[in-house]
């Protein structure tokens, strides 16, 4: 008894080392994993969204004769439908950055083309790296591009294709940095004048150049009407089961 009265913090110093050995072994075999899961479908809780101001993706001077909405099922999918807007243009314009990011692919999509040719698709992130623009359908791109350039808004981007009887065409969207698959309406993040030129576009296009613009007659229909923020685009994930 006097030998253990006499060194009782011998075995005190054992139990507090046994006890941080077993906190240090907990953490790093079992660390806690809070809300950081590394989900490509969404975003992350903790990032609220920073918006930028976006411009259209192409020069006044080359504003477009016609538009195919977001959201029409006739030629797309139901529920999401297309995915972006469709322009028209008689003449070729060059299509530019519609805000300051940079390059992150430089592509070609061969199922676009019905001869076979195949379409290249650019993308470029905002600054902030929350958002994508998504050019598509492209005859050709910028060539002093490469994955990682910097781009300024109104930086040359590439040229619409030509899809016959002397019209071009391309798709753009405008979507979040997580995720292509359904994107966003872009019409609160476009400056006042290029929305202004927009809903002017879109009064003009005629039933020739959109013939089923009676059963879609807004740019954003269906599920992308509203769908302007991250948060609503997380949502509208969830309720069609994009999450699974």
């Amino acid at each position: 008894m006097a030998f253990i009265k006499r060194f009782w913090w011998v075995g005190l110093i054992v139990i507090v080392g046994l006890g941080g050995t077993w906190a240090i072994m907990t953490f790093v075999v079992h660390p806690k994993t809070g809300n950081n899961s590394n989900n490509s479908n969404q975003s992350n809780s903790n990032a609220p969204e920073q918006r930028i101001s976006i411009s259209l993706p192409f020069p006044a001077s080359n504003d477009p004769y016609g538009i195919m909405p977001m959201g029409e099922t006739v030629h797309h999918s139901a529920p999401i439908g297309h995915p972006g807007i469709d322009f028209f243009w008689h003449v070729q314009p060059v299509l530019t950055a519609s805000f300051d990011g940079a390059v992150t692919s430089i592509s070609k999509d061969k199922n676009e083309s019905s001869d076979g040719t195949a379409y290249w698709v650019v993308l470029i992130q905002s600054t902030n790296g929350q958002f994508v623009a998504n050019y598509g359908e492209l005859v050709d791109y910028n060539q002093t591009l490469a994955v990682g350039s910097q781009v300024k808004q109104g930086d040359s981007i590439g040229h619409p294709h030509d899809k016959g009887n002397s019209d071009f065409m391309t798709h753009w969207s405008f979507q979040t940095s997580h995720d292509g698959e359904l994107t966003l309406c872009p019409l609160t993040y476009f400056d006042s004048s290029s929305l202004a030129r927009l809903d002017a576009i879109w009064a003009n296009t005629t039933l020739e150049a959109y013939a089923d613009k009676n059963q879609f007659p807004k740019i954003c229909n269906g599920v992308f009407d509203g769908l302007d923020s991250i948060a609503a685009h997380d949502q509208m994930r969830q309720q069609l089961g994009l999450n699974k």
